[in-house]
């Protein structure tokens, strides 16, 4: 298949796909970032542990993780993500975690 750009019906190049992305290149998988930890709630050998996840110009997201399953909500200022982490905590601590 070749690829041709034409304007008025004149043909004005052709080109075979395979030369369309001579110079592509698959970008890096990206590195893993740890989370800054803020606490670790416990109960009956279970654990949840928030971190906060720093996205550049993108902002931070508070994480909290359970055994597999996590919730978070990503905003653009830290102390919005500490206080949300901090009023979930005080919700966990209500229901039994310590």
């Amino acid at each position: 298949m070749t690829c041709a750009l034409v304007i008025a019906s004149h043909r004005i190049d052709t080109m075979a796909d395979d030369e369309l992305l001579w110079t592509y290149h698959p970008p890096r998988p990206a590195k893993p970032r740890p989370g800054e930890p803020v606490f670790t709630l416990t109960k009956a050998h279970r654990r949840i542990v928030c971190e906060l996840h720093y996205h550049g110009e993108f902002g931070v997201e508070a994480l909290f993780l359970r055994e597999r399953e996590g919730s978070s909500v990503a905003t653009l200022i830290r102390a919005v993500a500490v206080r949300w982490g901090e009023l979930k905590r005080a919700d966990l601590e209500q229901q039994g975690w310590r």
